[in-house]
Formats: C-alpha cells, sequence, structure tokens
C-alpha cells in the first residue's frame, strides 16, 4: 500500500472521528445550557473569547473547507480578535474549532479532581466549585483525543507547525 492509498484510506477516518469528537462536545454544550441556563450567558454577539490566534492543522483544515463551501468574503481583522470575527459574530460557526465549542463551560481536570470556568461571564451567581464533576468538561480527555486525531493528520498531510497548529493570520492573503 503506498502512501497516497494510506492517506486515501485514513483521512476520511479521522475527519470522522473529528465530527465525532465535535457532536459529543455541541451535544455537551447543550445539555449544560440547558441544565444551568440562568449560569450560561453564552450568546450570539458575544465575543469575549474570541481571541484565538492559533488552531490545530486539522481544525484549520475543517475551516479551509468550509470557507470553500461556503465563499466566504475577505477578512477584516481586528487587533487582538480572531480573524474569522465579523460584527460581533464568527464568520465560520458551523466549522469553528473544538475550543470554541466549549468556551463558558466549566472545566472539570480528572486528574485533580478539580472544576474551574472557562468563562468568567458564566456561572457568577452559581456555586459552581461544588457542582458534580458530570457538570463540568472533561478537557483533559477532549484535548488528549484531538491532540491525537491532530497529530495523525500532520502526520499523513505533512501540514502545521512542529506542534501541529496554524496561525490563523495565514488564513489572510498577503
Amino acid at each position: 500500500m503506498t502512501n497516497s492509498q494510506l492517506s486515501d484510506d485514513l483521512i476520511p477516518a479521522l475527519f470522522s472521528q473529528y465530527e465525532t469528537l465535535v457532536k459529543w462536545c455541541d451535544d455537551f454544550f447543550k445539555a449544560m445550557a440547558h441544565r444551568h441556563s440562568a449560569a450560561i450567558t453564552c450568546h450570539a454577539g458575544c465575543d469575549s473569547c474570541c481571541t484565538r490566534e492559533t488552531v490545530t492543522a486539522l481544525e484549520a483544515e475543517v475551516i479551509i473547507q468550509h470557507i470553500e463551501k461556503t465563499a466566504l468574503d475577505a477578512l477584516a481583522p481586528k487587533p487582538g480578535k480572531c480573524i474569522f470575527l465579523s460584527g460581533g459574530r464568527c464568520t465560520v460557526y458551523a466549522a469553528r474549532p473544538l475550543i470554541c465549542r466549549t468556551h463558558g463551560l466549566l472545566l472539570w481536570t480528572k486528574s485533580t479532581g478539580q472544576m474551574d470556568r472557562s468563562c468568567n461571564l458564566n456561572y457568577g451567581d452559581e456555586n459552581w466549585a461544588s457542582l458534580p464533576a458530570g457538570d463540568g468538561l472533561d478537557h483533559e480527555t477532549i484535548t488528549e483525543n484531538l491532540v491525537r486525531l491532530n497529530a495523525l493528520f500532520c502526520q499523513i498531510t505533512g501540514t502545521g507547525d512542529e506542534n501541529g497548529r496554524v496561525a490563523l493570520k495565514d488564513f489572510i492573503a498577503d
């Protein structure tokens, strides 16, 4: 089997696994937003967390494919903000990275057994630190899965820097 055949076989499976991870994160966010509706203040137009500078090479490819399908207009970046933010809204929302999909949730760190907030605008008055572990995103496991998928993507395609990350500024033509 050639490297090209291996790539042709593995890439669709890799994207399928990434989509499974995305769906799980989206479903978890929806469940927590329902369970803690008064505590989660995330809404369209709130862009306080939209400051990404890099994404994984795998997530960059997902964004590139989304841009090609939707014919996204030219980007006009604002200093200190994500280049895909326009008018307080994400222009690649359907293809946004996992960190953007999960920001605002409580984070459960299984290695320390502690809960923390990922956004100080959420869970303000609620005693979030005492909520059950199941109400926090197991961010270590999500990150481990993303890192593995991204490493495989980088190995197969030869993309990304030494950490398998792509600078968002690379999406802007000079």
